[in-house]
C-alpha cells in the first residue's frame, strides 16, 4: 500500500468559500460637468469676444486713420468685425471647453458631448427633416407678427450676404449646437431630475457677480466702440448695462430663485421634457436682439430650437442635430439667395 502522506490533506470544508460577488461599479454621470462649469465656459467666452471686437475694433481704427489700407464703413463695417470677433471668441470658447473638461474630469471632449456618427440613412433623414422645417418656418412667417424691418436686416447687403451666407451655414451652426445641446441641454436634464439645494445654489454667487461685471464692461465697450465710429447707439446697449447692474444688486436674490425655480420643475418629474423646452426658448430668445424682440421670429426661433434639441435628444448625437442645423440654414440662405437675385437686390428685405 502507498504511504498515506502521500498526497497532501484536503483543506477542511469551512475554507471553501465562493467569493462574494463585487457590487457593479456606479455609471458615470452623464453629462459629467455642472451648470457652473457651463458658467465658466460662457464666462470665458464673452471674455474673449470683448477682447477680439476691441482688438479687431482697433485694427480697423488704425486702418482707417492711416488711410494706408481701403476699410469698409457703416453697417458693413459692423458686419465683418461682428463675423470675425464672434469666430474667434466662440473657437476659443470650444478649446476652453476642451482643457476645461479633460483637465476637470478626464474626459474626451467630443465623446463628453455625444458628438456621435450617423449612418447615411439617418444622415440623409435629418437633411430631409431640415427642408421640411424650414419651408414649414417660412410658410408659418405670414401668420406671425415680423416688423418690416429687424436689425438683421440690415446686415444683409451685396457685400455682406456672402460672408454672412458662410457664417451661417459653416460656423453658426457648429458654435450654437455645442453650447445648447452639448453642453447645457445634458446640465438641464441633471438639474431638472435632481433638483437644487440651497447650498448648490450659493456655489453660483461668483458666477452671478463675474457674469454682471463682463455683461457690464460689455456695455461700456459697446458703448465706447459705437461713439468712435460715429455711429448711434442702440437702445439695447443701454438695456444691457442695466440687466447687469440689476443682477449684481440681488445677486443672494437670484439665487435663491434659482433653487426654489428648478426644485419645483424638478417635483414634475419630466427632466427630458423640461430640458428640451427650456434649451429650445433659451436658444430662441438669445437671438432677441437681431429681431428686435419682435414675439413671431422669437416664436418660430423657439420652436426650430425646441426640435433642434429633440432630435439631439432622441438620437443621442449632437451630431444629428448640428447636420439639422445647418441643413435647416443653407435651406433659408438658397431661399433668400433666389430673392434677393443673386444676394443683388435686398430691396424687398428692407422694406
Amino acid at each position: 500500500m502507498e504511504p498515506e502522506d502521500q498526497y497532501p490533506p484536503l483543506p477542511p470544508l469551512y475554507s471553501l468559500s465562493v467569493p462574494e460577488p463585487q457590487p457593479e461599479a456606479a455609471p458615470e454621470r452623464d453629462p459629467v460637468w455642472t451648470g457652473r462649469d457651463i458658467a465658466a465656459v460662457l464666462i470665458f467666452t464673452l471674455g474673449c469676444l470683448l477682447a477680439a471686437m476691441v482688438t479687431v475694433g482697433l485694427i480697423w481704427l488704425i486702418a482707417r486713420a492711416s488711410s494706408r489700407m481701403p476699410a469698409p464703413t457703416g453697417e458693413r463695417q459692423q458686419v465683418y468685425l461682428l463675423l470675425l470677433a464672434q469666430s474667434i471668441a466662440f473657437a476659443a470658447g470650444m478649446l476652453f471647453a476642451a482643457g476645461w473638461l479633460r483637465t476637470h474630469y478626464r474626459v474626451r471632449f467630443w465623446q463628453a458631448i455625444h458628438w456621435r456618427r450617423l449612418t447615411a440613412s439617418h444622415a440623409l433623414a435629418v437633411v430631409g427633416g431640415a427642408v421640411a422645417l424650414a419651408v414649414g418656418g417660412m410658410a408659418l412667417t405670414p401668420f406671425l407678427h415680423v416688423p418690416h424691418q429687424l436689425p438683421v436686416d440690415r446686415m444683409f447687403s451685396p457685400q455682406t450676404a456672402w460672408p454672412m451666407a458662410i457664417y451661417g451655414v459653416a460656423l453658426a451652426p457648429l458654435f450654437e449646437e455645442f453650447f445648447f445641446r452639448g453642453l447645457l441641454y445634458p446640465s438641464l436634464r441633471r438639474s431638472f431630475t435632481e433638483g437644487m439645494s440651497l447650498e448648490e445654489a450659493r456655489r453660483w454667487r461668483p458666477w452671478f457677480w463675474l457674469g454682471a461685471t463682463v455683461l457690464a464692461l460689455g456695455a461700456l465697450l459697446a458703448i465706447a466702440t459705437r461713439h468712435l465710429q460715429g455711429l448711434p447707439m442702440p437702445t439695447a446697449t443701454t438695456w444691457w448695462l442695466l440687466a447687469a447692474m440689476v443682477l449684481a444688486a440681488g445677486v443672494p436674490l437670484w439665487t435663491r430663485g434659482l433653487s426654489l425655480i428648478v426644485s419645483l420643475l424638478a417635483r414634475l418629474r419630466q427632466p427630458e421634457l423640461l430640458a428640451i423646452l427650456v434649451t429650445g426658448v433659451l436658444f430662441g430668445l438669445m437671438h432677441s436682439e437681431q429681431l428686435a424682440g419682435a414675439w413671431g421670429p422669437l416664436l418660430l426661433l423657439s420652436l426650430v430650437g425646441i426640435v433642434l434639441t429633440a432630435v439631439r435628444a432622441y438620437t443621442g448625437s449632437l451630431t444629428a442635430s448640428w447636420l439639422l442645423h445647418l441643413s435647416y440654414n443653407a435651406v433659408l440662405f438658397i431661399a433668400l439667395y433666389y430673392q434677393s437675385q443673386g444676394f443683388h437686390n435686398f430691396h424687398g428685405l428692407h422694406s
